[in-house]
Parts: structure tokens; C-alpha cells; sequence
């Protein structure tokens, strides 16, 4: 499972998308046996979610997304969904959040391709890049 994830980060940065969402299918079957594979298999599906919007294919990403319940999740996974929303009302807020406890920085910020979707909107993407300073 964790290799699934570690790949599939991998490949959406090499912009390998239709690979992810590929690969991330599979993962959608295992049933996690602990925690760790918990969080591992919620990351994996937030990169198929990645993939999915990068393709333009919004009737799968929509569907997917409604089955997700990201009340209770960090604000990483908040973010995430946010953003995969479409969503840009609360970001900021979110993004507060998850730098206070250290989910979020400069550095991942600028690596995780999720942020691709709002770095290309110059005012948010100021705002967030002023937080993370």
C-alpha cells in the first residue's frame, strides 16, 4: 500500500496522470489492516482524485468526491478536498490550519501537484505563499 502511494505521488509529478489513476484503481480494492495503511490508502486516493481532475474527467471526480467525508479529516485532507471542489471560499483558512500543525510548508506546497490548482490563481496564490513564510 505504501508503495502504491509513494508511486503514485511519484507519477503525478512526472505528470504521468492516466498511470495514476490506472494504479490507484487497484488500490481502491485493499482493505487497510491498520492505521498506517488507513492514511497511506486516503492518500492514495486523494492522488487518483489529483489524476482524475488533471484528465478533465469531472463526472468520475465528482462521484468520487461525494463519497468522501473530509469532516473529520486533517486540514491537509480538508485542503485537498477544497481545492478537488473546487471550493477556494475556505483555503485559506485551511491553510492556516495545516502549517500550525506542521503539515504544510514551503516546500510541500510547492511539490504536491494538488497545489498546481490554485498556484495558477495569482491572488490566492499570493495570500498562501505570504502564509508560508
Amino acid at each position: 500500500v505504501y508503495d502504491i502511494m509513494v508511486n503514485s505521488f511519484e507519477l503525478l509529478k512526472q505528470k504521468e496522470y492516466e498511470f495514476v489513476s490506472r494504479l490507484t484503481t487497484y488500490a481502491q480494492k485493499i482493505e487497510a489492516r491498520d492505521e498506517d495503511q488507513e492514511d497511506y490508502l486516503l492518500r492514495t486516493k486523494v492522488n487518483r482524485l489529483i489524476a482524475l481532475k488533471k484528465l478533465e474527467d469531472e463526472s468520475t471526480l465528482n462521484k468520487e468526491l461525494k463519497k468522501i467525508k473530509a469532516g473529520t479529516a486533517s486540514p491537509i485532507f480538508k485542503l485537498a478536498f477544497a481545492i478537488l471542489s473546487d471550493q477556494h471560499i475556505n483555503i485559506l483558512d485551511l491553510v492556516k490550519q495545516a502549517i500550525a500543525i506542521d503539515e504544510l510548508d514551503l516546500n510541500k506546497y510547492n511539490e504536491w501537484p494538488i497545489y498546481d490548482f490554485i498556484r495558477d490563481n495569482s491572488d490566492i496564490n499570493s495570500k498562501i505563499e505570504t502564509e508560508l513564510k
